[in-house]
């Protein structure tokens, strides 16, 4: 702090007031010379500077021959004491206001930086949950998709499951209508050569009686014989020029662009139908060779 001199004649009161203790341990020294004391004097009711902050104004309402007294200096020295504390408060006080608005700049500035790196953040988390949702879309329908693949599959396989169950189903029952026409034929045909040997036989019993009847020989047993030849010769015949009918369906089956399980079972049902006439044609021609050696040994 500075020090505030006021020049004064020598008095031994006005010595011993003129050096004051300050507050800050300083000395307040007052000694005003007695030619320039109402100069010095109305300098300081104008004013005093103190620590180079705010004028402080002190009028002073004092007449120049009352300055000379020692309780006017007294007033005057605890007048500017009770200013210079004042000065110090307010300086004080504004140093205080200059470190909270110093402070609350800073933390304004490191909140309005925070701000901007919290909105730049925010900012880039929108853009970043756009295109996550727009991924999760994506995703979605790709995942909508699999699921109709899967229902689609699922449902085709259990359509497949049923054709297989059908099929089989269709299969066993075709198989045994095919074993029933099969037993059927094998017996139309034994019918067929039972009804051509019975009427072989009926045409030997009526040779025989003509035989005793008749003055010319004749030999029964050789038309009996001859007959059975020329009978099975012919169901052979008939026979043979079914299967070749036979063959030649197999075959337009067999061949067909589109076959489908019916066709496929017609075919071999007709197959098993020229198997067991194959048979019956072997069974034939194996007795025909048997009747001609009995012809032959006669």
């Amino acid at each position: 702090m500075m020090f505030l001199e006021l020049t004064a004649p020598g008095s031994p009161i006005a010595e011993s007031a003129s050096t004051i203790s300050s507050e800050d341990n300083k000395l307040l020294v007052l000694t005003p010379p007695a030619p320039t004391f109402a100069e010095t004097s109305n300098a300081t009711s104008a004013g005093a500077d103190v620590g180079n902050t705010d004028k402080v104004s002190l009028e002073s309402t004092i007449k120049d021959h009352e300055l000379k007294e020692p309780k006017v200096f007294n007033q005057m020295i605890t007048q500017l004491n009770t200013m210079r504390a004042k000065v110090r408060a307010l300086e004080s006080e504004n140093k205080e206001l200059k470190a909270q608005v110093q402070y609350e700049k800073s933390f304004k500035e490191h909140f309005s930086k925070n701000l901007d790196e919290a909105n730049r953040n925010w900012h880039c988390a929108e853009l970043e949950a756009a295109a996550k949702d727009a991924e999760l879309g994506r995703v979605r329908e790709r995942l909508n998709l699999v699921q109709l693949q899967a229902a689609e599959q699922e449902e085709l396989h259990a359509v497949k499951e049923q054709n297989i169950e059908l099929q089989a189903r269709v299969r066993l029952q075709f198989t045994l209508t095919t074993h029933q026409h099969v037993q059927m034929l094998k017996h139309m045909m034994h019918d067929w050569k039972a009804q051509v040997e019975q009427k072989i036989d009926d045409d030997f019993e009526k040779n025989k009686a003509d035989q005793k009847e008749s003055a010319a020989p004749i030999d029964a047993d050789y038309e009996r014989l001859k007959a059975l030849i020329e009978g099975h010769e012919k169901i052979i015949a008939n026979i043979k020029k079914g299967n070749d009918k036979f063959v030649t369906q197999i075959k337009d089956l067999r061949e067909e662009e589109d076959a489908s399980l019916i066709s496929d079972l017609t075919a071999e049902r007709f197959e098993a139908f020229f198997y067991e006439r194959e048979k019956m044609v072997a069974q034939l021609e194996n007795e025909k060779c048997g009747f001609e050696q009995k012809v032959h040994d006669n």
